[in-house]
Protein backbone atom coordinates (compact mmCIF):
# COMPACT_ATOMS: atom_id res chain seq x y z
CA UNK A 1 0.00 0.00 0.00
CA UNK A 2 2.87 2.13 0.81
CA UNK A 3 4.06 1.74 -2.96
CA UNK A 4 0.81 2.65 -4.30
CA UNK A 5 1.03 5.98 -2.73
CA UNK A 6 4.63 6.57 -3.37
CA UNK A 7 4.21 6.27 -7.44
CA UNK A 8 0.82 8.52 -7.22
CA UNK A 9 2.97 11.03 -5.02
CA UNK A 10 6.30 10.90 -7.76
CA UNK A 11 3.65 10.85 -11.15
CA UNK A 12 1.86 13.76 -9.87
CA UNK A 13 5.10 15.34 -9.53
CA UNK A 14 6.73 14.51 -12.49
CA UNK A 15 3.42 15.63 -14.71
CA UNK A 16 4.14 19.49 -14.58
CA UNK A 17 7.95 18.98 -15.63
CA UNK A 18 6.76 16.68 -18.57
CA UNK A 19 4.16 20.05 -19.28
CA UNK A 20 7.31 22.52 -19.11
CA UNK A 21 9.66 20.63 -21.35
CA UNK A 22 7.14 19.87 -23.91
CA UNK A 23 6.20 23.55 -23.69
CA UNK A 24 9.85 24.38 -24.03
CA UNK A 25 10.01 22.07 -26.75
CA UNK A 26 7.53 23.67 -28.42
CA UNK A 27 8.61 27.43 -28.04
CA UNK A 28 12.56 26.04 -29.26
CA UNK A 29 10.93 24.78 -32.10
CA UNK A 30 8.57 27.63 -33.35
CA UNK A 31 11.94 30.08 -32.14
CA UNK A 32 13.89 27.78 -34.96
CA UNK A 33 11.61 28.28 -37.58
CA UNK A 34 11.02 31.86 -37.16
CA UNK A 35 15.07 32.26 -37.34
CA UNK A 36 15.29 30.16 -40.20
CA UNK A 37 12.90 32.13 -42.15
CA UNK A 38 14.32 35.93 -41.44
CA UNK A 39 17.49 33.85 -42.78
CA UNK A 40 16.46 31.96 -45.80
CA UNK A 41 13.46 33.68 -47.44
CA UNK A 42 14.72 37.22 -47.26
CA UNK A 43 12.97 39.59 -49.76
CA UNK A 44 14.38 39.47 -52.92
CA UNK A 45 15.29 43.07 -54.80
CA UNK A 46 16.98 42.92 -58.11
CA UNK A 47 18.14 39.21 -57.59
CA UNK A 48 20.06 40.16 -54.41
CA UNK A 49 18.69 38.29 -51.01
CA UNK A 50 18.32 41.33 -48.50
CA UNK A 51 17.95 40.56 -45.27
CA UNK A 52 16.03 43.14 -43.06
CA UNK A 53 18.61 45.33 -41.34
CA UNK A 54 21.08 45.29 -44.42
CA UNK A 55 21.47 48.34 -46.40
CA UNK A 56 21.11 47.61 -50.21
CA UNK A 57 21.43 49.96 -53.16
CA UNK A 58 18.01 51.18 -55.01
CA UNK A 59 17.85 50.54 -58.14
CA UNK A 60 14.14 51.80 -58.92
CA UNK A 61 14.24 55.24 -60.66
CA UNK A 62 10.64 55.72 -60.15
CA UNK A 63 10.83 55.43 -56.48
CA UNK A 64 14.16 57.61 -56.28
CA UNK A 65 12.42 60.36 -58.44
CA UNK A 66 9.68 59.89 -55.99
CA UNK A 67 12.05 60.33 -53.42
CA UNK A 68 13.50 63.35 -54.70
CA UNK A 69 10.38 65.40 -55.17
CA UNK A 70 9.28 64.65 -51.68
CA UNK A 71 12.77 66.09 -50.59
CA UNK A 72 12.06 69.06 -53.07
CA UNK A 73 8.61 69.54 -51.56
CA UNK A 74 9.27 69.13 -47.64
CA UNK A 75 13.02 69.59 -46.66
CA UNK A 76 13.61 71.93 -43.54
CA UNK A 77 17.46 73.02 -44.16
CA UNK A 78 16.97 74.59 -47.32
CA UNK A 79 14.82 76.09 -50.26
CA UNK A 80 15.41 73.68 -52.65
CA UNK A 81 14.99 74.44 -56.48
CA UNK A 82 15.64 71.34 -58.07
CA UNK A 83 17.39 68.04 -57.81
CA UNK A 84 20.59 68.08 -60.32
CA UNK A 85 21.83 64.39 -59.14
CA UNK A 86 20.98 61.30 -57.12
CA UNK A 87 24.01 60.09 -55.10
CA UNK A 88 24.51 56.51 -53.92
CA UNK A 89 20.31 56.23 -53.00
CA UNK A 90 20.26 52.75 -50.65
CA UNK A 91 17.47 51.12 -48.39
CA UNK A 92 17.57 49.34 -45.24
CA UNK A 93 14.37 47.29 -44.31
CA UNK A 94 13.40 47.41 -40.68
CA UNK A 95 10.36 48.65 -39.00
CA UNK A 96 9.21 50.12 -42.72
CA UNK A 97 11.99 51.03 -44.79
CA UNK A 98 15.03 53.65 -44.16
CA UNK A 99 15.78 55.07 -47.81
CA UNK A 100 19.15 56.94 -47.88
CA UNK A 101 20.20 59.26 -49.95
CA UNK A 102 23.29 62.07 -51.14
CA UNK A 103 21.16 64.51 -53.15
CA UNK A 104 22.97 67.44 -55.31
CA UNK A 105 20.63 70.46 -55.41
CA UNK A 106 20.04 73.73 -56.81
CA UNK A 107 18.78 75.76 -53.91
CA UNK A 108 18.34 79.51 -53.28
CA UNK A 109 21.09 81.45 -51.52
CA UNK A 110 20.08 82.26 -48.14
CA UNK A 111 19.55 86.07 -47.61
CA UNK A 112 18.16 86.45 -51.85
CA UNK A 113 14.70 87.36 -50.79
CA UNK A 114 13.40 84.62 -53.29
CA UNK A 115 11.35 81.92 -52.29
CA UNK A 116 10.45 78.06 -53.88
CA UNK A 117 8.01 79.51 -55.29
CA UNK A 118 9.85 81.75 -57.64
CA UNK A 119 12.23 78.98 -58.56
CA UNK A 120 11.39 79.31 -62.27
CA UNK A 121 12.70 83.21 -62.58
CA UNK A 122 15.00 83.65 -59.77
CA UNK A 123 18.46 84.85 -61.18
CA UNK A 124 20.97 82.29 -61.66
CA UNK A 125 23.38 84.40 -59.32
CA UNK A 126 20.61 83.99 -55.99
CA UNK A 127 20.76 79.87 -57.32
CA UNK A 128 23.90 77.84 -55.29
CA UNK A 129 24.61 74.00 -55.46
CA UNK A 130 25.00 71.88 -52.33
CA UNK A 131 24.49 68.46 -51.62
CA UNK A 132 22.42 66.92 -48.66
CA UNK A 133 22.50 63.99 -47.11
CA UNK A 134 18.84 63.07 -46.26
CA UNK A 135 17.55 59.63 -44.12
CA UNK A 136 13.83 58.94 -45.30
CA UNK A 137 11.28 56.84 -43.16
CA UNK A 138 8.30 55.03 -44.65
CA UNK A 139 6.54 53.22 -41.91
CA UNK A 140 5.29 49.64 -43.05
CA UNK A 141 1.61 49.73 -44.68
CA UNK A 142 1.80 53.43 -44.92
CA UNK A 143 2.15 55.41 -48.24
CA UNK A 144 3.42 58.47 -45.93
CA UNK A 145 7.33 59.23 -46.09
CA UNK A 146 9.20 61.05 -43.37
CA UNK A 147 12.34 63.03 -43.20
CA UNK A 148 14.10 62.10 -40.32
CA UNK A 149 17.72 63.60 -40.87
CA UNK A 150 19.15 66.33 -43.14
CA UNK A 151 22.49 67.65 -43.76
CA UNK A 152 24.39 69.86 -45.88
CA UNK A 153 27.69 67.96 -46.84
CA UNK A 154 30.55 68.30 -49.45
CA UNK A 155 29.55 67.00 -53.18
CA UNK A 156 31.47 64.17 -54.12
CA UNK A 157 33.13 64.49 -57.36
Amino acid sequence: MNCNRHRRYHSKQQQPLLLTTIIAAVLIIFAWLQASRALDLGQSVDNQLVRPGGKFPMTNQTLIEELSNFIVSNSSLNQICSVQRVINPQQQIVAGTMYYMTIQVSRIKPGSGYTTAQCGTVNPANLEVVCEEVKIFKPLNSNTYQIKNETIVTCPP
